[in-house]
């Protein structure tokens, strides 16, 4: 399967390999422009880009800031059997939206050619193809959900290298204000 870098999807090769391709765009022929095959499996794009669109608001900055984040996260632990596809694969205490449900929901999304979900494609494809860190080196980023599972003495920060924020300030403190 064929993406823009902008997540828009292009096609396919009629070839039902699993491979995901980056390209330019399609020629007249139905060939690809510049097709250049992703590091991962098409199932782990897919996975990667609803667990971006899960985690964000569904706006571009915030996406790629959250993809940068999760592959900063997997270099930088360096932790055995820690890859980019387990860590989209399973339910996990690093991220809330790699769950089958939240999934599903992104794959409706995708399918009815939903804008939030070429966010989340466009932002995995920028970060697999070694595009900007748009978290300025960040492991983990913080969300509201966090106000519901709490900081407990700030063990959910202290194996971060940075955290990411919005508008200059801790996602936590804006929660804080707005539903403290």
């Amino acid at each position: 399967d064929y993406y823009s870098k902008d997540g828009q999807y292009l096609g396919n090769d009629g070839i039902d390999d699993d491979k995901a391709y980056v390209a330019d765009g399609k020629n007249d022929d139905g060939t690809f422009k510049n097709a250049t095959e992703l590091s991962v499996p098409h199932s782990v794009l897919l996975k990667f880009a609803s667990a971006i669109h899960n985690e964000s608001s569904g706006k571009l900055f915030e996406s790629f800031s959250i993809a940068s984040a999760f592959n900063n996260f997997v270099n930088v632990k360096n932790v055995k059997d820690v890859t980019l596809t387990t860590l989209v694969s399973q339910a996990n205490s690093y991220s809330f939206g790699v769950s089958s449900e939240h999934f599903e929901e992104f794959m409706s999304a995708y399918n009815d050619g939903g804008g939030d979900s070429k966010c989340g494609i466009s932002a995995a494809i920028n970060t697999l193809t070694g595009g900007q860190d748009y978290s300025n080196g960040a492991t983990l980023w913080d969300g509201g959900d966090l106000l519901h599972k709490s900081f407990q003495g700030g063990s959910k920060r202290s194996w971060g290298l940075g955290v990411y924020e919005v508008h200059g300030q801790g996602m936590n403190d804006f929660y804080q204000k707005k539903w403290g």
